[in-house]
């Protein structure tokens, strides 16, 4: 792997998360498809890099993009080896139909990856805005196997940079620091105080810690997941 490919991979959270189980070292070609990919090109870089091939598909006008709707994808069933989608799902009007549509055109034993929004602001038209319960259950009923999920960036330094927009952004950086400092304290100090107050009320003291023990998943500013196509495909998918 090149150094400059290397970069792309790291500077990607997506793929620096699950490039080991998407590029397996010795695979043959694979087909890569880039669900509503716009105009980025990293991708593509690291993708065709890497030696595998790379198609992109979007309903807008990109150079070089297959345009298309994705609720409706112009592919035959089982041609995409990979299929990676970065903070798209929340801007479908039928999440579900997606996921469905990319696991129609995956082969079987296919990994699909991505990133959905979650304590993010409404954006760009957003209609949904998942919980990392609710990607489970969207990948689980469209016919994939869950591999991972986990969350994102904490979402509160996140939400008080976006709250100040060009040409105050600068104070939005700064307010931003005291909410990450705030998450670094919540995180340190309250599991030791609920010990403290509730040392001798273990259920109690229990329940408290794993309330804590959940605020990436709480405060998650998007999912990420990891899911594939079984080798054997189900002969019906459960509709929501």
């Amino acid at each position: 792997m090149s150094p400059r490919i290397n970069q792309l991979i790291q500077q990607n959270g997506i793929l620096n998360s699950y490039h080991e189980a998407l590029f397996r070292k010795g695979d043959a070609e694979q087909s890569f498809l880039d669900l509503s990919c716009g105009t980025r090109t990293d991708i593509r870089e690291i993708v065709e890099g890497l030696g595998h091939r790379w198609v992109g598909v979007d309903q807008i006008d990109c150079p070089g993009v297959i345009q298309a709707d994705v609720h409706h994808m112009p592919f035959e069933d089982s041609m995409f080896d990979v299929v990676y989608s970065a903070a798209t799902f929340e801007h479908y009007y039928d999440p579900w139909q997606v996921a469905r549509e990319v696991h129609r055109v995956m082969r079987p034993g296919g990994l699909f990856c991505g990133l959905i929004a979650f304590l993010q602001p409404w954006h760009g038209d957003s209609y949904y805005h998942f919980s990392h319960l609710g990607t489970r259950q969207m990948l689980s009923v469209s016919g994939f196997e869950v591999m991972d999920i986990h969350a994102g960036a904490h979402a509160v330094p996140y939400l008080i940079q976006q709250m100040f927009p060009e040409p105050f952004a600068v104070i939005g950086k700064v307010l931003s620091m005291y909410g990450s400092l705030l998450r670094i304290v919540r995180k340190r100090t309250f599991p030791v105080l609920v010990k403290t107050l509730h040392f001798n009320n273990k259920e109690v003291r229990e329940k408290r810690l794993q309330f804590l023990n959940d605020d990436d998943l709480r405060f998650a500013e998007s999912i990420f997941f990891l899911s594939r196509k079984p080798d054997i495909v189900r002969s019906t998918i459960e509709h929501p």
